[in-house]
């Protein structure tokens, strides 16, 4: 049926747009109607917790002409990507008008690049069917879409990289690769850990043009061009207010300094853990109260519901419930001088517990802590964040829609992962600079922030999710030939 199906060429823009929009004013009921948004507030998306960051620093911006949070106190903590939308809006308009407009910016970039991310695909395996299925299941993808909803830097990066690689993967005018690298530039400021993702894809451009020294030149200077411009400035800005090279940003952790806090999340990170505070299943949770906070019951209660792997000879189960009493009085008690003791008794006790876990456990540590970052970082719905409810409570027909999307979700990750590795190894001496732009791409978010940043917040796997899209449809295609099509066959 699909071979006699009619699919219009990728060049028919306006009916392709056209079916773009439509899907994703689909998708975007779905979201409004599963989020249970109320408009009261009269914004048509939502704030986060970072909103307020952003908020802070663009109205900064807009009012003094500085990049700061407080008046007349320079910043570098962040980079200053999302401001330049936000800052201008906020100059010219109130407050809910410029972040009504953001929202809509943010989505009308997403459908754009929902329709070059399929023109990605049909570039590189040829496929009109590749191309429309791309089109049509990311164009209807919540997983990416809830990020058009809300102020964080989410949608517009991830937008920025599709367009930015549908430019890689056209003529490569030099134009085209200014705008490509300009676009991977304004990604970067948005979110710095995607640099060294830039710096990958220019060398995959210098690679395609290795016999043609002149030309890889040529078009090397046009993709990095605007980037040595905005960085430029914005160290020489650095180094003016600070006195030092900041490349990029200075926070690590949102600002996050040496102290309690952080000696907990790097030693929850060497066992391998979670240190997302609202997730009910992260071992952070177990040091945090979080009555009042968490919608479903925190998995870990006292310290023997740990794996037994992260115990050492220098602590057990009950060091680790004595160290947790005393991090939740250095957070709960009102006398100064109690908080004070509290608080230093839980920082060394931390410390020296990592460092104990290091030392006795290597392998752990550096090869099983990795991995079980790996599978906490996929293993979960999908749609943890579409309803304010938990499931069990949602109606019949709320929780069909989730568990539709959370299927999606499994199979984008599972099946894109298996395809991108049985292609790569398939096609390995006639792999195009194309298809390895796409494959790092689609595994850079998977390898960065599990293995080696040891950070599984889920929201990063935006990064990764469209591109290995289009390996787990490249699976579709395989399984629809190998066997679906032999069925019909044997039957007619």
């Amino acid at each position: 049926m699909l071979n006699r199906l009619h699919i219009p060429p990728p060049n028919r823009v306006f009916f392709w747009l056209s079916v773009t929009i439509l899907l994703r004013l689909v998708a975007t009921f779905i979201l409004f109607w599963l989020g249970e948004y109320t408009l009261s507030d009269g914004l048509i998306g939502n704030l986060a917790t970072d909103s307020q960051d952003y908020l802070q620093t663009a109205y900064q911006l807009a009012i003094h002409g500085s990049y700061s949070r407080v008046t007349g106190v320079p910043y570098a903590g962040r980079t200053p990507g999302y401001d330049v939308v936000l800052a201008p809006l906020l100059w010219l308009l109130d407050e809910k008008t410029a972040l009504n407009i953001t929202f809509l910016l943010q989505w009308l970039f997403a459908t754009l690049s929902c329709y070059c991310l399929a023109v990605v695909a049909y570039r590189i395996f040829n496929s009109k069917k590749i191309f429309a299925a791309t089109l049509i299941i990311y164009s209807l993808n919540t997983f990416v879409a809830y990020y058009d909803w809300i102020i964080l830097t989410e949608s517009f990066a991830v937008s920025a990289q599709i367009l930015g690689l549908y430019l890689l993967t056209g003529k490569r005018s030099t134009g085209e690769l200014i705008l490509s690298g300009g676009l991977f530039t304004w990604a970067v400021f948005l979110r710095p850990y995607l640099l060294p993702l830039y710096f990958l894809l220019g060398l995959l451009l210098l690679w395609h043009y290795r016999k043609l020294w002149q030309q890889a030149l040529i078009k090397g200077a046009a993709f990095a061009s605007v980037f040595v411009i905005v960085e430029v400035a914005w160290v020489a800005r650095n180094y003016l207010h600070f006195g030092r090279v900041i490349p990029l940003a200075t926070d690590k952790y949102g600002g996050l300094t040496e102290g309690r806090l952080l000696a907990l999340i790097e030693l929850i990170q060497a066992w391998g853990g979670d240190y997302v505070w609202w997730n009910h299943q992260a071992e952070i949770t177990l040091f945090i109260d979080m009555t009042g906070i968490l919608s479903e019951r925190k998995y870990y209660k006292t310290a023997s519901d740990l794996p037994s792997f992260v115990f050492t000879s220098k602590y057990n189960a009950d060091s680790i419930d004595n160290l947790r009493a005393w991090y939740i009085m250095a957070d709960t008690t009102k006398n100064d001088t109690l908080r004070a003791y509290s608080d230093s008794i839980a920082h060394v006790k931390l410390r020296s517990y990592r460092q104990a876990f290091i030392a006795e456990k290597p392998f752990y540590y550096y090869v099983i802590a990795p991995l079980r970052l790996l599978a906490k970082f996929f293993s979960h719905s999908g749609t943890y964040n579409l309803t304010p409810q938990v499931f069990s409570e949602l109606p019949l027909s709320k929780q069909l829609v989730r568990v539709a999307y959370g299927i999606l979700y499994h199979w984008i990750w599972i099946a894109g992962l298996i395809g991108l590795i049985i292609y790569s190894l398939h096609r390995y001496k006639s792999i195009s600079s194309y298809n390895f732009a796409l494959i790092t791409m689609s595994l850079y978010a998977v390898i960065l922030f599990p293995l080696l940043l040891r950070r599984i917040e889920y929201r990063h796997f935006v990064m990764s999710y469209p591109f290995l899209q289009i390996y787990a449809i490249v699976v579709l295609g395989y399984i629809y030939r190998q066997f679906l099509t032999k069925k019909a066959n044997f039957l007619s």
